[in-house]
């Protein structure tokens, strides 16, 4: 009896410490999207007037940096068919796409940007609802807005840069869903 008595307190004290884990996750989790929510207002203000450009224009430019928060942005990932307005980070760090798309490689200038995150609710949720022919608009933190559509949306068990870099497209989205990896090809509007 006093074993089994001493297992369920084990087993206890293993619930609460699993469950005060999950709430302290689901709060970082709601921070974190706050955090998003506010740097996208901010960015927004910032870039109230817009202008049109188009990939390739300043071919060789670095894309400027706007520091928010102690963190770099490059833009504005926006997506109307699906009601996303995203901050996109200047470098890829690995740990933190997961609440923020980041660039991963490239420049929206050469057009070659290619844009990660994770499938999470904060950040590419909405790669797996993508169709071709929706509407992608980056604009840079200059208010340069480039203009694009979904044209080609593959799924892949593995990804590496080379693959990415070779598709062509002057914008790639890439994040991954359980063990696939959704890829999506953009070509200006």
């Amino acid at each position: 009896m006093k074993q089994n008595k001493g297992l369920s307190g084990v087993f206890i004290i293993l619930g609460a410490m699993l469950l005060a884990a999950a709430i302290g996750l689901a709060l970082f989790s709601a921070q974190k999207r706050a955090s998003l929510t506010e740097v996208t207002a901010k960015m927004q203000a910032l870039l109230s007037e817009t202008t049109a450009g188009m990939p390739g224009e300043q071919a060789g430019e670095e894309m400027p940096r706007l520091e928010i928060g102690g963190k770099d942005y490059i833009g504005l990932l926006e997506l109307p068919g699906q009601g996303v307005i995203l901050p996109v980070a200047a470098e890829w760090e690995t740990g933190s796409f997961r609440f923020c798309p980041a660039r991963y490689s490239g420049t929206i200038y050469d057009g070659s940007l290619v844009i990660g995150g994770s499938h999470s609710k904060s950040c590419f949720a909405f790669i797996s609802r993508l169709d071709a022919g929706e509407h992608i608009y980056f604009t840079d933190v200059q208010g340069v807005r480039y203009a694009f559509t979904v044209s080609k949306i593959a799924h892949r068990t593995l990804v590496d840069l080379d693959e990415l870099q070779a598709a062509g497209s002057p914008l790639s989205l890439f994040a991954k869903k359980g063990s696939t990896y959704f890829v999506v090809q953009c070509t200006p509007s």
